[in-house]
């Protein structure tokens, strides 16, 4: 399905290039270390520079695929006449995937904010950004929820709409799992793991799509509209107590095996995920199985679980900013989410080979054994570089749909007949 971008000659040069300032005519532990980080990074970077890209058969495929949801909530049918008048007082010349894309920027303005007052995810953010925080989620949720609806209306849908939407969800989960760490204060060695469950789980969503051919956003009665109106209130009401307050209360004691009530929390959080991640897999594997895919079903989940449990295995005394880390994963989630989404829509086996997984797990490792000072030099190397690949293949799939659907991405153009 993928065709292969040669490998970048930019990165490889600048590593020979720093190579000979790196020598030292003595044998020291720091020494060693310094030699090792160009390396690990360009390990790192060179595994990242090999982006799938669609073969002319994927596209295709791609553009013949139906879109299938599955069944909605209570909450979703009660909410969709009113969604739907209010699209219906939308402007006709309004791109779906503008209102896609609208609906995301409060929400990235208001966490790039966060990430530059909270390096890390245990200061104090301020009261004004949590109360903003909310009013940013439903705007998100109902821009998510009106954007097909916009799509049906001017009779512009097309697949393109399809990944455009799912691929930014993907997008705002990192953000919202910043959020919700801007209220409960955890230590990285919860928030990453935290954050990589719940990313795990948006792609098992997808996955289970591969082997089902429908798309459930809910399990039972809970889905994303209540998931996301739960997150903005507990935002909101993290927003309206004091800092003093808020701290004293996520750190009270639970009396066991020091755990503190926001660690309990998390792990509460974390147990409903995993029940959700079963009701996913339980139904992919048993589709998988009927058509003879088992193994293929299996197989398919070793990428993301390198991640996840990478998440896990870093050595945490050497991240001083683990924002910096957080969003490497969360890309690297995005990416794989990404292409799940794509070889379902193509009908073709998810790619195993991912490159960005090894140099993921060159970096985890690293982080054992450099200092922490050029770790943190190699981690914000990797993450500048991990935005520009990620985004440089992003933007590239999304032109190869548009040329190929014949589709504008964020204009509606008139289909020739």
């Amino acid at each position: 399905m993928v065709e292969t971008k040669p490998q970048s000659t930019g990165v490889a040069s600048k590593g020979r290039s720093a190579s000979p300032g790196l020598k030292a005519p003595k044998a020291t532990p720091s020494s060693e270390e310094t030699r090792a980080a160009p390396v690990t990074l360009m390990t790192m970077l060179l595994g990242m520079t090999v982006a799938p890209l669609l073969s002319p058969k994927a596209l295709d495929s791609i553009a013949n695929h139906k879109y299938k949801a599955g069944s909605y909530t209570p909450l979703d049918t009660f909410l969709s006449p009113h969604l739907q008048t209010l699209t219906d007082c939308l402007p006709r010349w309004l791109a779906p995937n503008l209102i896609t894309l609208g609906g995301a920027v409060p929400m990235t303005l208001g966490v790039t904010y966060l990430a530059y007052v909270c390096p890390t995810f245990e200061e104090n953010a301020p009261q004004w950004l949590l109360c903003f925080f909310p009013v940013a989620l439903i705007f998100y949720l109902i821009c998510d929820a009106i954007d097909g609806k916009q799509a049906r209306r001017t009779g512009s849908s097309s697949p393109l709409g399809q990944i455009f939407d799912h691929g930014v969800d993907c997008l705002m989960v990192i953000q919202i799992h910043w959020v919700v760490f801007a209220v409960v204060r955890l230590h990285a060695n919860w928030a990453l793991p935290l954050q990589a469950g719940g990313q795990l789980l948006i792609f098992l969503g997808h996955w289970e799509e591969h082997f089902t051919h429908v798309f459930r956003a809910s399990v039972g009665v809970v889905g994303v509209t209540e998931v996301t109106i739960g997150m903005s209130l507990f935002t909101l009401a993290g927003g309206l107590v004091s800092p003093e307050v808020l701290t004293s209360l996520w750190r009270y004691p639970l009396g066991v095996a020091n755990v503190e009530l926001r660690e309990g929390v998390a792990a509460g959080w974390i147990l409903f995920v995993f029940c959700v991640m079963y009701c996913y897999a339980t139904v992919g594997l048993s589709a998988a199985s009927k058509a003879g895919r088992l193994k293929q079903a299996l197989l398919s989940l070793l990428p993301v679980s390198i991640i996840f449990l990478g998440s896990a295995l870093w050595q945490g005394v050497a991240v001083t900013q683990p924002r910096y880390l957080s969003l490497v994963i969360g890309l690297l989630f995005y990416l794989n989410t990404a292409q799940m989404i794509l070889y379902s829509m193509a009908l073709e086996p998810y790619c195993l080979v991912q490159p960005s997984v090894a140099a993921f797990a060159a970096l985890i490792m690293s982080s054992w054994f450099l200092e922490a000072k050029l770790f943190a030099s190699v981690l914000v190397i990797t993450c500048v570089a991990t935005v520009v690949l990620v985004s440089g293949w992003t933007t590239k799939i999304i032109s190869q749909l548009a040329d190929r659907l014949d589709s504008g991405v964020f204009v509606i153009r008139k289909r020739s007949t």
